[in-house]
């Protein structure tokens, strides 16, 4: 059985060698960003040749260099520590590399980066289990990939991909023994916390409200509250939801 160092010695190589594969999806070249006034314009970097400006159409691009720039920070960082435990272990000299941290305290390069976060995206990338009763009620394809069983689903579903905030549609949530499936469970961006939204689409019919008072009580007993990590919206056949509805409560939410 490995000691408790050499264990965290395997699992720091792991995690190098991991950040080192996810490295080589990203494009060749760094990014660099220079501001006159209000205005901000990206350049692509490569060696041995000039500067290249990257058009704001080609924002997606600027944000990939970004999140690269940041990984690289990442992986300088996790084999500091493990140079640190080979010093230690075999009284081996500490090589340390560098990365241009002054670009990463620049503003304008945290806004290429305000959707990106190493542990969302894992979260976001992890397979879950979704609600398998009544497939045939999935009905509606939205640009998330989703098929959902409502159109104000699919504007709930649509407005979150379109921010750019990690959810997942009817994923199984425990509540204390008994599996429940909200229609959107969702990770704050920047806390990092759960929220979960539930839209009940016919509070104007009697047997569904009953059934939409059972479901509240439920997450109540599990102590996630309206209002707080519960977000409910409502309709009835002569009030649908509004897209700006939808739009106020994320803006409140999670931007």
């Amino acid at each position: 059985m490995l000691d408790k160092t050499e264990l965290w010695k395997n699992q720091l190589s792991e995690r190098i060698i991991a950040l080192e594969k996810k490295l080589t999806t990203y494009p060749d070249g760094k990014l660099r960003i220079c501001k006159n006034g209000d205005t901000v314009k990206w350049y692509h970097s490569l060696p041995g040749k000039p500067l290249v400006v990257i058009p704001k159409k080609k924002r997606e691009f600027a944000q990939q260099l970004a999140e690269k720039h940041s990984l690289l920070a990442e992986l300088q960082q996790l084999k500091y520590e493990y140079q640190v435990f080979q010093s230690v272990c075999n009284q081996t000299p500490i090589q340390l590399s560098t990365i241009d941290k002054k670009l990463m305290a620049k503003p304008e390069f945290q806004e290429l980066l305000k959707n990106f976060n190493p542990s969302v995206e894992k979260w976001r990338k992890q397979p879950y289990q979704k609600l398998d009763s009544h497939p045939e009620n999935l009905v509606l394809k939205t640009c998330s990939g989703n098929v959902v069983r409502s159109k104000s689903e699919l504007l709930i579903d649509e407005a979150l991909f379109r921010e750019g905030i990690p959810f997942r549609y009817e994923a199984q949530l425990m509540l204390r023994t008994q599996p429940i499936y909200p229609d959107f469970s969702i990770l704050h961006p920047k806390t990092q916390q759960l929220y979960y939204w539930e839209h009940f689409g016919m509070v104007d019919n009697e047997r569904y409200a009953a059934g939409m008072c059972q479901k509240i009580r439920q997450y109540c007993e599990a102590n996630i509250y309206p209002g707080d990590k519960l977000i409910m919206t409502f309709e009835t056949k002569a009030k649908p939801l509004t897209t700006l509805e939808i739009e106020e409560i994320i803006r409140q939410k999670f931007l």
